[in-house]
């Protein structure tokens, strides 16, 4: 499993959950990944916006990158949030780095659970 794209059905109704070269399958043991971007999860902390309000306490994660897009696309938005342990306060307007079409269509990861043992994601949350 190359870990290219977790936002899919197979994915979904699995409940696999992939990032980062582990697994909590038991069939897939691990993964392949072919890029970082699961490497860096934000955790929202406060946020004006609707969407990503969600995401405060409920202990997923968004992959950076769709994090950003998310932002570039809701420029009205003001967030203080946690990556790396190092929390941060942004607007969507300071935000530049979208995903591009590209990634964005064959690079779709979805909400990492930050909680152990992983929960069943019963929604698609509005970041991916």
């Amino acid at each position: 499993y190359l870990e290219v794209k977790t936002a899919t059905a197979w994915n979904m109704y699995a409940n696999l959950v992939t990032v980062d070269g582990e697994s909590n399958h038991m069939v897939i043991r691990s993964t392949l990944p072919l890029t970082d971007h699961q490497s860096r999860l934000v955790t929202v902390l406060e946020t004006d916006d609707p969407g990503l309000e969600l995401y405060v306490g409920s202990g997923y994660g968004i992959v950076e990158q769709h994090f950003f897009d998310y932002l570039v696309a809701h420029p009205d938005t003001t967030i203080r949030y946690e990556v790396d342990g190092v929390e941060r306060t942004a607007t969507g307007v300071e935000i530049s780095e979208s995903l591009g079409l590209w990634s964005a269509k064959f690079m779709a990861f979805r909400s990492v659970d930050l909680e152990s043992p992983a929960r069943c994601q019963l929604t698609w949350l509005p970041a991916r």
